[in-house]
C-alpha cells in the first residue's frame, strides 16, 4: 500500500519551515536573496525529474545549479543540518521508479565522515522514499576504504577515486532483487556507477539510481 510522506504541493509548509531553520543555516543571506523563500515560486518550478544517461541511468528531481537547492543540500551535508533536506523531500512522487522495488539502497559514506556528520544524507532520502512507497531500506553496501570527497577532486579523477570503493554486505540482500540506489547529488555519475556495478556483480536483477539533485 502506498502512503504519502508529505503533501504533494506543501507550499505553505515549505515556506514556514524555511523561516524556522534557514536563518540558522545561512545567517543573514535569507534577508537579501529572495530565492530562499522556498514556496511555490521557488521550489516547485525547479523540479525537473529527468534521467541522466551518462555513466549510469540516474533519475534526478532538482537542478543542482539552482542556488536554493544547492544551499539546502550544503546546509545538510556541511553544516550538519539534516532538516535542511525536508523541503526537497516533498515531491518524491515525481521521481520515476520501477514498477516493483525490492529495496532502496543508500549510497554509504566513509565511516569517519558519517561519524563526524552524525548521519548519512543518502540514507535519510532512502528512508523518505521507503515511507512514501511503503517499501524498505537495505544497507546492502559498505565502503571498503576511505576516499576523499568527490567534490574536492577534478572531474577526470573521480572515477579512479571510487574504483573498488564498495562491497556488498551480504549477497543474499542483493541477488535477484530490483534495487534503487539512492544518493543526494550526482555530477559525473562516477560514484553511483561504481556502486551500481558492485550491486550488479553481486547478482542484483536490476539497479536503478535516483538522486535529489544533479
Amino acid at each position: 500500500m502506498r502512503t504519502t510522506l508529505l503533501p504533494a504541493r506543501p507550499v505553505h509548509w515549505a515556506h514556514q519551515l524555511t523561516h524556522l531553520f534557514l536563518p540558522l543555516l545561512v545567517p543573514g543571506r535569507h534577508t537579501r536573496e529572495p530565492w530562499f523563500l522556498l514556496g511555490e515560486k521557488a521550489v516547485a518550478p525547479l523540479r525537473h525529474p529527468r534521467v541522466l544517461t551518462r555513466a549510469t541511468r540516474c533519475a534526478v528531481l532538482y537542478p543542482y545549479r539552482e542556488p536554493a537547492v544547492r544551499e539546502l543540500l550544503w546546509a545538510c551535508k556541511f553544516r550538519h543540518r539534516p532538516k535542511a533536506l525536508e523541503p526537497l523531500l516533498t515531491d518524491l512522487s515525481d521521481l520515476p521508479l520501477p514498477p516493483r522495488v525490492d529495496a532502496f539502497v543508500p549510497l554509504p559514506l566513509p565511516r569517519e565522515r558519517e561519524r563526524s556528520r552524525g548521519f548519512n544524507q543518502s540514507a535519510l532520502i532512502a528512508e523518505a522514499l521507503a515511507r512514501y512507497t511503503g517499501g524498505s531500506v537495505e544497507a546492502a553496501l559498505v565502503r571498503t576504504r576511505n576516499t576523499p570527497p568527490q567534490s574536492h577532486l577534478p572531474k577526470p579523477e573521480r572515477a579512479a577515486n571510487v574504483e573498488r570503493a564498495f562491497a556488498v554486505v551480504d549477497p543474499t540482500l542483493v541477488a535477484g532483487r530490483t534495487l534503487v540506489l539512492v544518493d543526494d547529488i550526482v555530477t559525473t555519475g562516477a560514484t553511483l556507477a561504481e556502486a551500481r556495478a558492485t550491486l550488479c556483480a553481486a547478482g542484483a536483477r536490476e539497479v536503478w539510481c535516483v538522486a535529489l539533485a544533479g
